[in-house]
């Protein structure tokens, strides 16, 4: 079972960051996709007590197509780059298509790769961390409800702000191949303190299930934490989450005021890949 326990889980958190994000208000797509402006958040140890490294993201528009771009960097010189990329349908709305997720070492070398193509139904997982690289390369048919990385916040953020109590969705991970998981999401009743210090924030536990298997499994799959600011329109301030595969545990903490535009986080959430 410490298969579960992935790099690949660490975006079930990391990602969440994301949902804190949008492009200029004047951009309609990029406001439909996120309703915020670039966030940013230390990275702490699992005591919350030292920051080890800095994260940033933003959503960026060129012509038809909007990114949502990660840069986390790590005081120990390693740093992980994500980009999302949705791409308007006839009715205006960003629909996801592609997703590239790098891990690196200190020094630039590759330690993952995840290409996934949700358009031509293709998910490449590379792994460098072995004396020869493991890359799979298959061809896969994505659910319709299929998210990865942080855009797995879209839908989480949307349906809690709607008053929802728990949900569920597919999500895309390299475990360490290509796997599609279904994950359940559920929101405690109780205001909990966030890594960021909030102490009204919501938090919201997230993990993998398999079935009638849960019985088995439960012990041995992590459970994620995302907080949520319900004041600030359900913008995340924190999560914990694995960094990487068999990697240690990580904290987020969002830095800075809100980050909401003028539309006062209106926005609905986009498609998932199709």
């Amino acid at each position: 079972m410490r298969l579960l326990q992935s790099r690949t889980l660490r975006y079930l958190a990391a990602f969440i960051a994301a949902a804190l994000l949008t492009i200029s208000a004047g951009v309609a797509g990029a406001t439909q996709l996120m309703g915020f402006s670039s966030a940013e958040f230390d990275i702490k140890d699992p005591s919350g007590a030292r920051v080890i490294g800095h994260a940033r993201y933003e959503v960026i528009q060129k012509g038809d197509v909007i990114t949502l771009h990660g840069d986390s960097r790590y005081t120990s010189g390693e740093y992980d780059i994500e980009d999302d990329s949705f791409q308007t349908d006839s009715g205006g709305n960003p629909v996801l298509t592609t997703a590239k997720h790098d891990f690196y070492r200190s020094g630039g070398t590759p330690m993952f790769e995840d290409d996934v193509d949700f358009k031509n139904g293709r998910a490449i997982c590379r792994d460098y961390l072995g004396s020869t690289p493991n890359i799979q390369d298959v061809q896969m048919s994505f659910p319709p409800d299929t998210w990865i990385g942080a855009t797995v916040m879209l839908p989480i953020r949307q349906y809690f702000r709607s008053g929802g109590t728990q949900m569920s969705f597919h999500a895309f991970f390299c475990a360490p191949g290509p796997k599609i998981f279904n994950v359940a999401v559920i929101k405690p009743s109780s205001p909990t303190k966030a890594p960021s210090g909030d102490t009204q924030a919501v938090e919201v536990n997230m993990r993998p299930t398999f079935g009638w298997l849960d019985v088995f499994t439960r012990p041995f799959v992590p459970t994620m934490h995302v907080w949520f600011d319900p004041s600030h329109d359900w913008e995340v301030v924190g999560a914990e989450l694995l960094r990487y595969y068999k990697g240690p545990d990580v904290l987020l903490a969002r830095t800075g005021g809100s980050a909401l535009t003028a539309s006062g986080g209106a926005a609905t959430a986009p498609s998932p890949a199709h």
